[in-house]
């Protein structure tokens, strides 16, 4: 039984000694998730929300996701013998992350605080600048908005000009 754990104990250190480089950046994401969480709880109970466990398991989820996702991308690029282009990937990864999160932060500070107070304005200026003007700063996200609301109206809007059974109603 010792040996079994000695030896998980080997593969886990293994796995960690392997993703190194690349912890700095999990800290850095770990703590983006949870002040996502703290602001998504308080805004929902300031909206009159109450707990929810599923709501707060997402938070885990999402953790998880990101983390097997940065992972993977690492250890790929590590034994294709491209450990900076893959370091890079990880980096704009957790930027393009940060971005969704931060506009999901400002979004909940802006309901946790009072309406026109100096403090939110300053949020909602903050919120106006990440969610519109930092847009062109990251490579592609334009295009990705542009192409992703598209692709929602086409989803969206009705096959037929009329929903009477193709019967006109004379208009």
């Amino acid at each position: 039984m010792n040996e079994i754990k000695v030896f998980f104990v080997a593969v886990i250190s293994a796995i960690f000694s392997l993703l190194s480089p690349i912890k700095d950046y999990f800290h850095a994401m770990i703590v983006v998730f949870v002040i996502n969480f703290l602001c998504g709880l308080i805004a929902d109970y300031r909206s009159g929300g109450k707990w929810s466990m599923k709501k707060a398991m997402v938070f885990f989820y999402h953790i998880l996701v990101f983390s097997l996702l940065a992972s993977s991308i690492f250890v790929i690029g590590h034994f294709m013998h491209n450990r900076e282009e893959a370091l890079f990937c990880v980096k704009t990864l957790c930027f393009i992350a940060l971005w969704f999160y931060s506009i999901n932060i400002l979004k909940n500070l802006r309901i946790m605080l009072i309406d026109k107070t100096p403090m939110w304005n300053l949020v909602n200026f903050l919120y106006f600048i990440v969610s519109l003007k930092m847009v062109n700063k990251i490579p592609f996200l334009n295009d990705y908005l542009i192409t992703n609301k598209a692709f929602e109206e086409e989803i969206t809007k009705p096959i037929f000009g009329n929903n009477t059974g193709g019967i006109s109603n004379g208009n």
